[in-house]
């Protein structure tokens, strides 16, 4: 079945999109991917991981971080070290508001995937990329797998083939631009847990509204329903300022998510268990905002979310520009480098 396929987490704003590449999407939001669309040949040109030739400390790694850039037309996809030392540029001259990005970093893949939200959110023209990491190998490949992404304006959560094909809707929260004005039904942040067969998202809400949500339910739809009629979803939290991005810890059933909405419950890192059976709404109440759930705080407008467990820490990067390490047994939170642009996606790769 689909949801037992491998799958990568991409996060990334992506406004409506009517369907995949080579057609366009709206505008590319936080996302959980699991494939990839046609990319900018311009851009795949430009992409290289670097690699490390000096002898590694444990658990070293890189980061592959998007920068929106400044101004219109200047964002990056950087690759740094955890220190912030030595920060390469592996893509300059994106347009079209690079915001989620995750690494396929199985053996003999080394794909960078990335979700642009286009010009503007009010254009039709939110895209998926795909890199090599050596540059090269922009042929279309079809591994097993799936791509999921939230698309955001588009008010829909969406899986397809590494390939860009099989574009399929999964979550449905409206279709009119006046259901698109209603920023709850805005879907962002994606995570996947093919094991239990479980798909996560989060729907932001207004800026520092407390209108945010973190949702669950099955990864297929139920037989004879819709995305917009399933049934089977769960509201797990409600009146949240406002969360973004989200990743699971499959083997603690922890789920981790940012929320760049107001303090002292938003600019934050959070993790809840989600080991419970999946209850559809009206079986069981979400629950609210709660400083039991933070594990650190005083972000500026955090987006990104990446985990080393192995290295029990979480890398969080916010729209002030800075990376920051937090220790997942004791939410120590420690500031890995600043100014590294207007961030929003980071995937951490182990070295």
């Amino acid at each position: 079945m689909p949801g037992a396929e491998d799958a990568l987490a991409f996060s990334t704003r992506c406004p409506s999109s009517e369907s995949f590449i080579p057609h366009l999407l709206h505008s590319a939001s936080r996302t959980f991917l699991i494939g990839v669309a046609q990319p900018n040949s311009q851009t795949l040109s430009q992409f290289q991981v670097p690699t490390i030739s000096t002898p590694k400390p444990e658990h070293a790694g890189r980061f592959i971080i998007l920068d929106l850039g400044a101004a219109q037309g200047a964002g990056h996809v950087l690759s740094a070290t955890l220190d912030g030392k030595d920060i390469r540029i592996l893509a300059s001259g994106i347009s079209t508001l690079p915001d989620g990005v995750v690494v396929d970093m199985r053996p003999g893949k080394d794909q960078i995937y990335v979700t642009c939200m286009g010009h503007s959110t009010a254009t039709n023209d939110g895209h998926l990329v795909r890199a090599a990491g050596d540059g090269t190998g922009v042929e279309v490949i079809v591994p097993d797998g799936r791509l999921y992404w939230a698309d955001r304006e588009g008010m829909r959560v969406m899986r397809c083939k590494l390939d860009g094909s099989d574009v399929e809707t999964l979550v449905c929260n409206g279709e009119t631009d006046e259901d698109r004005e209603d920023a709850t039904r805005h879907c962002v942040g994606v995570s996947v847990d093919t094991t239990r067969g479980l798909l996560y998202w989060a729907q932001k809400g207004a800026s520092n509204g407390r209108q945010g949500r973190i949702l669950c339910a099955n990864i297929d739809i139920p037989a004879g329903q819709t995305p917009a009629s399933r049934t089977d979803i769960q509201t797990l939290y409600a009146h949240l300022p406002e969360p973004i991005d989200l990743e699971l810890d499959s083997a603690t059933q922890t789920l981790y998510w940012t929320d760049r909405g107001d303090p002292p419950l938003g600019n934050t890192l959070n993790r809840a268990d989600v080991s419970s059976p999946l209850e559809p709404n009206g079986a069981a109440a979400a629950q609210g905002p709660s400083k039991d759930t933070i594990v650190a705080s005083k972000f500026h407008e955090a987006i990104g979310l990446s985990l080393d467990l192995i290295g029990r820490r979480a890398f969080v990067a916010d729209l002030n520009g800075s990376v920051y390490a937090v220790a997942l047994d004791s939410g120590r939170k420690e500031v890995l480098f600043e100014d590294a642009g207007t961030v929003t996606g980071i995937v951490y790769c182990e070295g």
